[in-house]
This record gives structure tokens, sequence and C-alpha cells, in this order.
């Protein structure tokens, strides 16, 4: 059985993912309260874990995804996409 169609796949849906929320504000939740703004460099899929760039200090970071929330709503986080339209 060959599997390089899958495994096909799943990198473009992983590279699909990485551009739609490369940029995004992040805020580091998982050691108490860090008050810095962090914005998402690229996602690390085999290590479930997030590249991120300190918005003050340009230091990079790599923090489990389950250390991680977003700022702002998703659709109103994403650089150059106009927000969700409100409901009826």
């Amino acid at each position: 059985m060959d599997d390089s169609q899958g495994h096909k796949k799943d990198t473009l849906v992983q590279s699909l993912w990485n551009a739609i929320f490369r940029g995004t504000k992040l805020r580091h939740v998982g050691a108490g309260k860090d008050p810095r703004i962090f914005v998402l460099k690229s996602i690390i899929w085999g290590r479930q874990e997030s590249k991120v760039i300190d918005t003050e200090t340009g230091e990079i970071f790599r923090f489990p995804w389950t250390e991680l929330e977003f700022v702002d709503p998703v659709d109103g986080n994403l650089p150059g996409w106009p927000p969700a339209p409100k409901s009826l």
C-alpha cells in the first residue's frame, strides 16, 4: 500500500494551517501570568509545539500548544482578513 498520498495530503493540510495562523497574536499561559505578547512564526506538528516571537524583544521561543492561547478571537486575529460577519 502506498502511503505517500496520505503523507502529501497531511503536509498540504499542515502547510495550509501554518499559513493561515502565521502572524497571529498569542499569549503564553503555561507558566502563570506572562504579560508578553507573541506572534506565531510556525507550527511544529510532530512535537505539538509552536515557534513564536516575542513582540518586544524579537526573541524566539517554542511552547507546547496547550500553553498558548489567542489574544483576540481567531477571526479578528488574522492579519489582513476581514472580521467575521455579525450574526443576523
